[in-house]
């Protein structure tokens, strides 16, 4: 006790025992304070080409992502096996402008938010991608072609 009696009688020293006080109380708060929103929980189904068996798409003969005579879409394939998973229309100039003032609008109401909801945010992410992370492994592993063990410590 009379260590802690000599640093406080220490004028120069006297900030840093605040700080370290406050600092320590402050990630006490943070780590173990009880009253954090919870997750909020969601569902959403993995696309039926990436469950295990997927054998309905065609096998191309070329695997690419361009598509004959049609510059608006984009063809997925499974890199493993060059089974075609579908085709999705590109994105044009406009609608990736759209889309970057949409984010940009986002991201003034997401700076309004407190830290708090921030950490409900991350949290419902966090439990998702554990509670689903065979579904992601498998989503992964059919449109990059990567093993399921190279999925599970990539994704």
């Amino acid at each position: 006790m009379c260590c802690v009696s000599d640093l406080l009688q220490c004028e120069a020293l006297l900030p840093v025992v605040v700080a370290v006080a406050v600092g320590g109380a402050a990630m006490y708060f943070v780590l173990f304070h009880k009253t954090s929103l919870p997750a909020i929980p969601f569902e959403l189904k993995p696309p039926a080409e990436s469950l295990p068996g997927w054998k309905s798409g065609k096998i191309l003969d070329q695997p690419s992502i361009f598509v004959e005579d049609r510059p608006d879409l984009i063809q997925c394939f499974d890199p493993a096996t060059g089974r075609s998973l579908g085709q999705v229309p590109a994105t044009t100039v406009d609608q990736l402008n759209d889309k970057l003032k949409r984010a940009h609008n986002a991201q003034k109401t997401w700076a309004l938010t407190t830290f708090e909801q921030r950490r409900q945010v991350l949290r419902t992410l966090n439990e998702f991608v554990l509670g689903h992370q065979r579904e992601i492994c498998q989503v992964a592993c059919r449109d990059s072609g990567k093993t399921l063990i190279d999925a599970t410590l990539g994704e």
